[in-house]
């Protein structure tokens, strides 16, 4: 009786651990969409306003529907005022717990467009964001055709390899 609730026990572990690591997938897509938006919308407050690259950011980052880039939330202007933009900007980044869900070159995306924010003329800035939403538009794309592909994989993968452990230990 002992064998057969371990049995059960590792299956259900293996399934879980196998969804675990298809939401983390998807959370990826989402996250890489939400940093599209961001950029997106960074690109056109600073093509239609005079304000500040750092105020054009705080008031970006307050919205909504940007729930999982919280290395944003509780950015003021007088967040800027001790460090750089670039600094600090790479410095929450760097905490930010759904860092690990995207990509190196997605992070390394990101980190670059961070570092060059506030250093150029304004057309450069449009450019450098245009280039940074189109490079996010095409990873959430290249993301969502892989979930697609792989949607259920893990689970069935997981699964199976959690019941060969537990025959093995029957």
């Amino acid at each position: 009786m002992i064998q057969l609730f371990g049995a059960v026990f590792i299956i259900g572990a293996a399934y879980i651990l196998g969804v675990s690591i298809q939401k983390k997938m998807v959370t990826g897509e989402k996250v890489v969409g939400e940093l599209e938006v961001f950029f997106s919308d960074l690109r056109t407050a600073i093509g239609y306003n005079c304000a500040s690259i750092p105020t054009q950011i705080v008031r970006c980052a307050d919205k909504e529907y940007l729930e999982n880039l919280t290395f944003l939330n509780g950015l003021t202007e007088s967040s800027f005022r001790d460090q750089t933009l670039s600094e600090v900007l790479d410095e929450r980044f760097a905490r930010w717990e759904f860092a690990p869900s995207i990509s190196k070159d997605e992070r390394s995306l990101v980190r670059t467009v961070f570092a060059q924010l506030g250093r150029r003329n304004v057309d450069s800035e449009i450019a450098q964001l245009d280039y940074a939403r189109d490079q996010m538009k095409q990873f959430r794309e290249k993301r969502r055709v892989m979930n697609e592909k792989r949607k259920g994989f893990y689970e069935a993968v997981f699964t199976l390899a959690g019941i060969a452990v537990a025959i093995l230990l029957l």
